[in-house]
């Protein structure tokens, strides 16, 4: 897990990809498609490979967070991921199903992506972003989630969760109940916007009303240059690039939950005395409830 935050950058590339420039995607595309080459290229030869001038080139690598070519070159030499690790894991992360897809493929490309997302986010989890937001929600007054679709699925397991912890928590798939959530909210508050593109309309119309509020703004997101992920004052990025729509449904909901459990357990482990015996009695009650002897 990365401590620092410090992304690989394949990983980072693909973060950014959906907001760069169009010159910029030649570059990322270069990258992405010749890793290998590219360690062994300098910027001249960079820069004519990828189509771009010079200027582009460096003006990406700052994109990137890099001073210049040099720094960007040398993190992809010195990289942990291996040009023939990087490429066993973009094709596992490519698992998707298409007309040529035989029935008895299908398990094993599911499985697949959803390891690779998971593997990939690992890399990139930031531990400072992830202390914050446990902080941010461990003293908030109310918690409200906004998310919709797929997203709305975990915003309802924030609420159910986070419940059990004895937070007030509130989550709804409606757009207006959304909007009448955000236009209450205190500064004493945290909002939570879940969206894997960080391109939905009304999380992002939710999140900007919360935030006039003074509201805490957590975003749960794919794209770290997103809109969602730009109000936001603590993001917490996932990491599936899947190309197709059918394992995006799976697979960003699968890294969105995860985060989701890593706040609901970051939130037990700081307040064991407290929360510890609030879930026993809870588990005495319900488990007898619903799971009776024959």
């Amino acid at each position: 897990m990365n401590v620092k935050g410090e992304s690989t950058i394949i990983l980072k590339i693909k973060s950014l990809y959906p907001d760069l420039k169009p010159s910029e995607k030649r570059v990322a595309d270069y990258i992405l498609t010749n890793r290998e080459s590219f360690i062994y290229s300098n910027l001249t030869s960079a820069s004519k490979a990828a189509g771009v001038s010079e200027a582009t080139f460096v003006r990406f690598s700052k994109t990137l967070g890099y001073e210049g070519y040099r720094d960007m070159h040398i993190a992809m030499a010195v990289s942990n991921e291996s040009p023939s690790q990087a490429d066993l894991e973009e094709g596992i992360e490519d698992l998707s199903v298409d007309a040529d897809t035989t029935f008895t493929e299908i398990p094993e490309r599911v499985i697949g992506s959803s390891i690779c997302a998971l593997n990939n986010m690992k890399k990139t989890v930031d531990i400072q972003e992830y202390a914050k937001a446990v902080d941010a929600l461990e003293n908030a007054r109310r918690i409200c989630v906004f998310g919709l679709g797929n997203s709305a699925f975990v915003a309802q397991d924030v609420v159910n969760k986070f419940t059990r912890l004895g937070m007030f928590v509130q989550a709804s798939s409606d757009s207006h109940a959304q909007i009448t959530y955000a236009v209450s909210m205190e500064p004493e508050d945290v909002a939570i916007g879940i969206s894997h593109s960080g391109k939905t309309q009304q999380t992002i119309e939710a999140l900007r009303l919360a935030r006039e509020q003074g509201a805490r703004i957590i975003c749960i997101t794919n794209f770290e240059s997103s809109a969602v992920a730009n109000l936001a004052d603590i993001r917490l990025l996932t990491a599936s690039h899947e190309k197709t729509l059918q394992s995006e449904t799976l697979v960003s909901r699968l890294s969105q939950l995860a985060i989701i459990d890593m706040l609901y357990l970051g939130l037990i482990q700081k307040n064991y005395d407290r929360y510890a015996p609030i879930i026993e009695k809870q588990n005495a009650t319900v488990v007898p409830m619903f799971f009776r002897e024959p």
